[in-house]
């Protein structure tokens, strides 16, 4: 006889669409701005139902504004310093079930159904390399490492108009 004991669910929400100013680290260069905002752990819980706090994960919410006339390139692999890969992420807030079959002790069996949805999840969510043409917006998240207080990211976009790289350095309050 095999039995399962627990509950494994998965009920994550919607990110906002971009961020604002007022809602997170604001910088503006070259008619270009940046907002991030680092998640604690309650807006972890809210938006992946994951403690990523305890999961040693920093998730930040990224927005990307071009005012300018110019088309920015973006890529996270450029970020400093570089976020984790969302599947590692995802396999970090993994969720098992206990099953008896009959044996002692019971064994931690990974629930495939729920955390393959919870990959897919934490893949929509992620802020995606990027041409960012003149008057459009890029948001998603970057999954760092955990980061301590005074921890900085800096986060570079290249101008393909004419080569220039502009650095928006943000420090986790």
């Amino acid at each position: 006889m095999i039995s399962f004991n627990g509950c494994a669910s998965f009920n994550p929400n919607k990110l906002p669409g971009f961020l604002v100013e007022g809602e997170g680290n604001v910088i503006k260069k070259s008619s270009v701005s940046v907002v991030t905002k680092f998640l604690n752990c309650d807006e972890s819980i809210r938006y992946f139902d994951c403690k990523t706090c305890e999961k040693n994960i920093q998730v930040v919410f990224v927005t990307i504004s071009n005012k300018s006339d110019n088309t920015y390139s973006f890529k996270t692999s450029s970020i400093i310093p570089e976020g984790i890969e969302t599947s590692e992420a995802a396999l970090r807030c993994a969720r098992s079930i206990l099953v008896n079959g009959g044996i002692w002790p019971p064994a931690l069996v990974r629930n495939h159904k729920i955390n393959e949805e919870i990959k897919e999840d934490f893949s929509s969510k992620e802020i995606k390399d990027s041409q960012i043409k003149s008057k459009e917006e890029l948001s998603g998240v970057v999954f760092f490492n955990q980061i301590n207080k005074g921890g900085k990211i800096i986060i570079p976009l290249f101008n393909k108009d004419t080569g220039d790289k502009i650095l928006f350095e943000f420090s986790k309050d």
